[in-house]
């Protein structure tokens, strides 16, 4: 019976964490759509892609690594680029990891100064809106969500303010930590979401800028893109430990510096900050914090929108459980107990001025009980957008009153 439920327990984790295989954006990365969006691909360690096409020798990037890739000059790379050029950085940068971290630096900053170009008139006021997908979705999946989730926003778009958006792609990866965090493969996304940080810092530099303009940023994320911004704006070393012990200099970075309010991998901050959770596949000590690791979100003057369904199969585990042993913590999004009795009172964030809002998404006895165990990403965006006021909450320019949106969830 032990070994029974034991297998049980790997197989639930390798269907909700695809732990079987690797989705990388090698194939896709130079792919840059309307004028409206930029998008961002990101390596299973953290590292930007280039805006420049690769060469795409299939199935050659080396342990999933960005740096490994250059520094093999696999692709040949090197012997082909162009003078000042994102590649060319990253190719005069391959000696060290050291060297990498520079010329990675100078390839986020490219990246925001790309962003604030498709900005607009700087003198009206901007609404740019990052999106972030879950763990290991392709890059068809990931791209046909994001244009059902731009539709949804564009419905509820600020009259008089521009509306812009940044695709966030994401490799996944199997890692060296196992089954006892996230899953085997998922911790990969707390390394990209500590260097988003490069970006958002870079961003920040670029919108202070533009001193006449009016900027208010909003994130939504589906899913493990949860813990991806639980690393981005905080530290969630006490939902995932193992990170302390890994003898692997990426890991350590993080480790050293996941708290950091100064320097390269400082936690950014901005004036207008919104992000919202959909199926947030994460505990909530991602966000709290513990006693031994007392970090959480670390973020200042923020409104977090949480989706809470406690129907949702992925989450729970096809039944396991969302805290079954061995496959990782998945109930932010699911248990209501960890919102109403944790994240919302929680003194911490209430000293940073920042704020858990949750939303019912219990989808029995709507019209979206047909799908009251789906996880997709596409679902979630259609009762955001229709059965919910998530969307519409976290375009709009005023604070969310929890009042108004818990629903049953509390009771």
């Amino acid at each position: 019976m032990k070994r029974r439920s034991l297998l049980a327990a790997i197989a639930a984790a390798m269907l909700i964490s695809s732990c079987g295989k690797n989705v990388f954006f090698f194939e896709a990365q130079s792919i840059q759509p309307v004028t409206n969006v930029t998008r961002v691909f990101v390596d299973a360690f953290g590292s930007a892609y280039p805006m420049e096409a690769l060469s795409k020798v299939p199935g050659k990037l080396p342990s999933g690594s960005l740096y490994r890739y250059f520094r093999e000059d696999v692709g040949g790379e090197c012997s082909i680029q162009q003078p000042g050029s994102q590649t060319a950085e990253l190719c005069s940068s391959r000696d060290s990891l050291v060297k990498w971290r520079a010329g990675q630096t100078k390839v986020w900053d490219g990246l925001a100064r790309e962003i604030i170009a498709k900005a607009g008139d700087p003198n009206v006021p901007l609404d740019l809106v990052f999106l972030v997908h879950g763990f290991n979705n392709t890059h068809g999946n990931s791209s046909q969500s994001y244009v059902k989730v731009r539709d949804a926003l564009n419905r509820h778009a600020n009259p008089g303010r521009t509306l812009r958006f940044v695709e966030v792609y994401w490799d996944g990866f199997r890692s060296p930590i196992g089954l006892g965090a996230w899953g085997k493969a998922q911790a990969s996304g707390p390394l990209v979401g500590f260097h988003l940080r490069s970006l958002f810092n870079s961003l920040s530099g670029e919108i202070a800028a533009r001193k006449n303009q009016d900027v208010d940023l909003k994130i939504l994320s589906h899913s493990s893109g949860a813990f991806v911004l639980g690393a981005t704006f905080g530290d969630p070393s006490a939902a995932l430990p193992e990170m302390q012990s890994i003898d692997n200099d990426d890991y350590r970075t993080f480790v050293i510096n996941a708290a950091s309010h100064n320097g390269a991998y400082r936690i950014p901050q901005f004036d207008s900050l919104k992000i919202g959770l959909l199926a947030a596949a994460t505990p909530s000590t991602t966000f709290l914090g513990s006693k031994r690791y007392p970090g959480g979100l670390l973020v200042q003057d923020t409104q977090i929108l949480l989706s809470v369904n406690p129907h949702d199969g992925t989450l729970n585990k096809k039944g396991l459980g969302a805290n079954a042993p061995g496959t990782g913590a998945t109930g932010v999004g699911i248990i209501a107990r960890y919102y109403c009795d944790e994240l919302k009172p929680s003194g911490a964030l209430t000293s940073r001025n920042s704020q858990f809002v949750g939303y019912d998404f219990d989808r029995s006895g709507t019209e979206l009980e047909h799908l009251l165990k789906d996880h997709s990403f596409e679902s979630y965006i259609e009762q955001a957008d229709r059965v919910t006021t998530f969307m519409a909450d976290l375009m709009s320019e005023e604070k969310v009153s929890s009042d108004t949106t818990e629903g049953r969830i509390c009771d």
